[in-house]
């Protein structure tokens, strides 16, 4: 197997694909007039007018939602687990946006719902201090999670989050029998978000998104990604039947209960820093104000090297490509992985090929 390579994309290794560019058009308007005539006038038809009612958009996957869609409604953030013995897990495949954090030796996940609900959503966990300023971005948005340490509880407490954890909402919990504490802590999005009427506010995307937007500068095609998270290693492999990005962890698929396998039409990476948590100095916080670098995959099996910006916890993240320009994901879901700098490596042919064959 070759050693894979840190993310660094040269044109003189890859082939680049060519930037989208605008086509230019004319229209010509030719107008012809008849002399009146006082035999007679023919009857004239006027054409029926005909409105086209703009699709409502989801504001985290810019996707079509029905007309009759709550625009109101919060963002929810559900803490995950990902430890072993918590998977499979419950709802993870239908969240519009979902980070994945490094804590304590593995990673957990921040999954956001707004365009879809679960009926069973877990395990759910504790939180953590990254997530505050990672739901910062997302208007004031709910959480649900298991609890944490005092400080933990205190940052909730001090932020915007409306907090709709275990704690504040315990009727809407439960614990499933076939699984092992605490690895088995259950709700329903739908009941959270309604116990939470009247609080909170709508969310905007934490990214901008453009169904056409220019490919980045110096994107290249590749079966796929590798991301250590320092315990977890997720990898993301391009299936171009559904132009997705499929991802694989723990030498297999990342199968939900459902038996549905995990899968993005964006991937954004962002390597962040981790410094120790003001609440617990053996928890690590990610240092997602700031900058850094990363990587983006699109939904047509590009990937291209971006930074990342953001000068303060309530802002979206601003993406540059590598001549500075922005960059937009596209309408669908997105992952959002948070590893150390110079963790995120290409994958070979024969690796996504091999990936691919332990469906």
């Amino acid at each position: 197997m070759r050693t894979p390579r840190v993310f660094v994309m040269m044109g003189a290794v890859a082939a680049l694909l060519p930037a989208c560019s605008g086509v230019g058009s004319s229209h010509l308007a030719a107008t012809s007039s008849q002399p009146s005539t006082s035999a007679s006038t023919a009857p004239t038809t006027t054409a029926p007018t005909t409105t086209t009612t703009a699709p409502v958009l989801a504001p985290l996957t810019g996707l079509p939602v029905p007309a009759t869609t709550d625009l109101s409604r919060p963002a929810l953030g559900v803490k995950i687990d990902n430890h072993g013995d918590a998977q499979p897990q419950v709802g993870l495949d239908v969240a519009d946006v979902v980070y994945e954090e490094r804590v304590e030796g593995i990673t957990r996940f921040l999954a956001v719902f707004w365009s879809q609900d679960a009926e069973g959503v877990g395990p759910i966990r504790s939180a953590r201090t990254s997530d505050i300023n990672l739901l910062g971005s997302l208007g004031q948005p709910l959480l649900a999670w298991s609890g944490g340490n005092d400080g933990v509880r205190a940052a909730v407490a001090d932020s915007d989050v409306v907090d709709v954890g275990v704690d504040a909402q315990s009727s809407l919990y439960y614990r499933e029998p076939s699984r092992y504490a605490p690895h088995n802590l259950m709700s329903d999005t739908a009941q959270l978000v309604s116990s939470a009427a009247g609080r909170g506010s709508p969310p905007q995307a934490p990214f901008a998104i453009n169904p056409s937007g220019p490919v980045p500068a110096g994107a290249i095609s590749t079966p796929g990604i590798h991301v250590d998270l320092d315990g977890v290693v997720a990898s993301w492999v391009y299936d171009a039947a559904s132009s997705k990005w499929l991802r694989y962890e723990r030498g297999g698929p990342h199968v939900v209960a459902s038996g549905t396998q995990i899968s993005a039409s964006n991937v954004v990476v962002m390597s962040m820093e981790y410094w120790p948590s003001p609440a617990d100095a053996n928890s690590p916080e990610a240092q997602s104000v700031g900058g850094g670098s990363g990587v983006i995959l699109l939904p047509n099996g590009t990937a291209a090297q971006i930074t990342w910006q953001r000068d303060d916890g309530h802002q979206p993240f601003s993406l540059l490509d590598t001549a500075g320009s922005p960059v937009a994901v596209r309408p669908g879901n997105t992952w959002i992985e948070l590893p150390r700098e110079s963790h995120t490596t290409l994958m070979t042919a024969d690796e996504a090929t091999a990936l691919k064959a332990l469906r």
